[in-house]
């Protein structure tokens, strides 16, 4: 069964290891999975911090908080400061005991057959973790080098 170059890598942010088709591949460095997502999501939330942090930022939304506020109603309630509390909280949470369960010293019944573990250890075909095709063994662990232009020579032939 023949099957399309890899290239092998592990997920910048879960560590598992992917492994992509050549014509799945487009640099990716974060499984299929939620990783890219939730990583672009907080890259995009920091930056957002970073912006509302600078001068403009500060004043965009100030500037935006104002029309909400205008939206609301709410332009002649002070905003600057939140207020005490009425009454302060005396709530008082129950203790719960916590009990550890003495150590058994009886062997471990649920050991594994020697058939399953043949089935565990059998070769499996390598799949590319987007599109499933089948992969050849021999991966890579680098991205492919497209050179456009030829390599120059220096004036000597091997």
């Amino acid at each position: 069964m023949p099957g399309y170059p890899a290239r092998l890598f592990l997920c910048a942010c879960c560590r598992v290891q992917v492994l992509v088709c050549r014509h799945c591949d487009r640099g990716q460095i974060y499984c299929h999975d939620e990783c890219a997502a939730t990583t672009r999501q907080s890259l995009q939330r920091e930056a957002g911090r970073r912006y509302q942090c600078s001068r403009a930022g500060r004043f965009k939304h100030a500037a935006r908080t104002r029309r909400w506020r205008e939206r609301q109603g709410v332009l002649a309630e002070k905003v600057t400061h939140q207020g005490s509390q009425d009454t302060p909280s005396d709530v008082v949470l129950p203790v719960i005991p916590f009990t550890l369960s003495p150590p058994t010293t009886e062997p471990c019944t649920t050991a594994t057959p020697l058939s399953a573990i043949a089935v565990l250890t059998a070769p499996t075909p390598w799949r590319c973790h987007w599109c499933c095709a089948h992969c050849v063994a021999h991966v890579r662990l680098g991205f492919l080098r497209h050179n456009r232009e030829p390599k120059p020579s220096h004036g000597h032939s091997p």
